[in-house]
């Protein structure tokens, strides 16, 4: 019997969660309430933030190469790294400085930048997303233009500083053998062919020239390496006007302060109940006894009585 009981306790159907939501509905009215009030001061007080959005696409010129039609994927997977590469460069130290020196209003620290940044590699693609969130929707998209216009500026400088001793090298070498040619057509021309130093002097010319052919293709060749191997950053969408606030979402907020309200009352609703362990219907009678109710006598009280504790009437069961 005990048993029986037992499980009859541990059994709650639909009816008794009915009555359980009458019996607290003013409190679960307040608690709702409560939270719905709070979203709306929330929605109204908070500071609006509005993000701009660009994209920054990466390329390596092999990709255009006529071998690349061939095999792409080694290209292709060698953008992907460098697209990856470049989303960690660009929240560095030197970018962040660089941004903030040419940004005059509003003054901006390096802190302030980077807490507003967020990049994002776009998967399986060669893409960058760039967004800059600020409570000024025309900073919001002129800073975030500045910060992808730094960091393109500061990957070609990276590249180009790499090879730049090599082509300097080059150009002064190329430029020193154009004035001794130079020099040398001035000399023969005023020498007479039947000089014997006329043969000496177009000997030297035909040297210099050779020379200079083989150093401007040295020059040539540096600059093809230097377009193959060096991976290309530009803008493929500009940063975007922001029109409204990311997190002045009005009806959300409202309806997760409503879902939140809801589930919170109820828990507490239901918690009480579970505490009360008093005896008010004919059927908690029945869930506890299955002895035969003879009768019941009911409570007359006061008006508040009956408000706050129910209609209670007194059971008699034979024993």
């Amino acid at each position: 019997m005990e048993n029986e009981i037992h499980q009859h306790e541990n059994e709650i159907s639909l009816t008794d969660i009915w009555n359980i939501i009458k019996r607290r509905w003013l409190l679960i009215f307040l608690i709702t309430l409560f939270f719905l009030i709070g979203s709306f001061f929330y929605v109204y007080q908070i500071t609006p933030l509005y993000r701009s959005t660009s994209t920054l696409i990466v390329q390596t010129p092999n990709t255009y190469s006529p071998t690349a039609f061939a095999n792409p994927f080694p290209d292709y997977y060698t953008s992907e790294r460098w697209a990856q590469t470049y989303a960690e460069m660009l929240k560095g130290e030197p970018i962040m400085q660089e941004v903030a020196r040419r940004i005059k209003l509003p003054r901006l620290s390096v802190y302030e930048i980077r807490q507003g940044l967020s990049v994002e590699t776009v998967r399986n693609t060669l893409l960058l997303k760039v967004s800059f969130t600020h409570p000024m929707r025309t900073y919001a998209k002129r800073i975030n233009d500045t910060i992808c216009q730094a960091f393109i500026e500061h990957v070609d400088q990276i590249f180009q500083s790499n090879i730049q001793a090599s082509t300097l090298r080059l150009e002064k070498l190329i430029n020193q053998i154009d004035d001794e040619i130079d020099e040398l057509i001035v000399t023969l021309s005023n020498t007479s062919t039947q000089d014997e130093s006329y043969i000496v002097k177009r000997d030297q010319l035909n040297v210099k020239q050779d020379i200079r052919e083989n150093l401007y293709k040295q020059y040539e060749g540096q600059k093809l390496t230097e377009s193959q191997i060096m991976p290309s950053v530009r803008i493929f969408q500009e940063g975007t006007h922001p029109m409204s606030p990311i997190n002045k979402r009005f009806e959300l907020t409202m309806a997760i302060g409503l879902v939140l309200g809801l589930f919170l009352s109820m828990l507490l609703a239901f918690f009480l109940e579970y505490l009360d362990d008093t005896i008010k219907t004919e059927e908690d009678l029945h869930r506890l006894s299955s002895k035969r109710i003879l009768g019941l006598i009911p409570h007359f009280g006061t008006k508040n009585d009956q408000y706050y504790m129910g209609k209670y009437s007194r059971y008699y069961i034979k024993s």
